[in-house]
């Protein structure tokens, strides 16, 4: 059964807690602050394994669309042929993966950190181990600015990885996408001092 917490003062603080078989949901909205922590073990077909995403973000302009939006992992499809800026080094590393992937190997491991698109600090980590029949993948994305973050881990056991690696790489490059242009946007104070005025 799930146990769900809400709370909301006056100052228009909520706190969402809540806990399922398969995984859990933190949410804390505060005056200034959107802090969220989701984490899911997953089992289907053809992946056994846990998904981590989480975010702590500055209120900015448009924040509620923003945030519904990185909660739900609803991004912009990755046009590979004309990359958004704040993939092109992660590309990179996913198309060097798949390279070393196509030729057979039994692990890869391949990581990028450093500074990215508009100052953002990047680590992203990829990984790949065939043992016994069996293959283990680790996608991780950490991005940071000025306090503000996104991470993204997914670590599974699948059946195909050249159906799942690819699916992951792009919900992660999307996660980073939307990282980039919401980082981009005047604080939510701003915009307000800027309606009383």
């Amino acid at each position: 059964m799930p146990s769900l917490n809400v709370e909301t003062g006056d100052n228009g603080k909520i706190e969402i807690s809540t806990c399922m078989a398969n995984g859990c949901i933190e949410y804390y909205e505060g005056e200034k602050w959107v802090k969220f922590r989701y984490n899911e073990n997953i089992k289907r077909d053809n992946v056994d394994g846990q998904v981590v995403k989480e975010f702590d973000l500055m209120k900015r302009q448009k924040y509620k669309e923003y945030v519904d939006r990185f909660v739900e992992g609803l991004t912009d499809r990755i046009d590979v042929n004309n990359l958004h800026e704040a993939v092109k080094d992660i590309y990179g590393v996913y198309k060097a993966f798949m390279d070393e992937y196509s030729k057979g190997r039994k692990y890869i491991g391949m990581k990028i950190k450093g500074l990215g698109f508009r100052g953002i600090y990047v680590v992203f980590h990829m990984r790949y181990e065939e043992t016994e029949g069996k293959y283990h993948v680790i996608i991780q994305l950490e991005a940071k600015k000025d306090g503000e973050e996104l991470s993204y881990y997914f670590d599974g056991e699948v059946k195909d990885p050249y159906v799942v690696i690819p699916k992951e790489f792009m919900r992660t490059a999307g996660l980073l996408v939307l990282f980039s242009e919401y980082i981009n946007k005047p604080p939510l104070e701003q915009s307000q001092d800027q309606s009383k005025a």
